[in-house]
């Protein structure tokens, strides 16, 4: 990817299954720093540890992005991405390493207003409490999550205040005032 430079107005890209990106890859976004959206779904070979430090260390202006389907995130990864202070929509559908822990580094995102969660298995009751200290979250997704409960949803819901709009769960969506 290191065609990428003098690309300094480019503030989307989509990546999306482009399976043969790498982390390496991504060390070349600097000379795109002004994306503020960034799709790298099912790009397993970018979306490393080396490939999230990347990301953060790059892109500090991201505000949405999409690493579902990407099997090698994990919590540790989650945790290097609260460092980008602007992001407020994040993809992990499907990551299955991603666990409660995963979900209480979440909540201390400051602009996280929408995340998908769905079919991400380790998450249970635990983590989507956590997700009640997330100030700005108004969408949340847990479709597949099968460890959590109505009554983690619902606890979720009654923590969270009025900020919270939207609940996706197996049962359906819930919509909260």
């Amino acid at each position: 990817m290191t065609t990428l430079g003098g690309l300094d107005q480019l503030r989307s890209l989509d990546l999306r299954s482009c399976v043969r990106v790498t982390a390496a890859g991504l060390r070349e976004l600097p000379a795109c720093s002004a994306i503020t959206r960034l799709d790298l779904q099912a790009c397993k070979e970018a979306v490393t540890q080396e490939g999230v430090r990347a990301l953060v260390t790059s892109l500090p202006r991201l505000r949405a992005l999409n690493l579902s389907l990407c099997p090698s995130l994990d919590d540790a990864g989650v945790r290097q991405l609260a460092a980008l202070r602007a992001l407020a929509e994040l993809d992990v559908a499907q990551c299955q390493l991603l666990t409660d822990d995963s979900l209480l580094a979440m909540a201390s995102f400051p602009a996280l207003a929408a995340l998908n969660l769905s079919w991400c298995g380790e998450v249970s009751d635990e983590g989507v409490r956590a997700l009640a200290g997330a100030r700005a979250l108004r969408s949340v997704t847990l479709v597949g999550c099968w460890d959590v409960t109505d009554e983690g949803v619902l606890d979720l819901i009654m923590r969270a205040g009025t900020t919270l709009q939207h609940v996706g769960t197996p049962w359906g969506k819930i919509v909260h005032p």
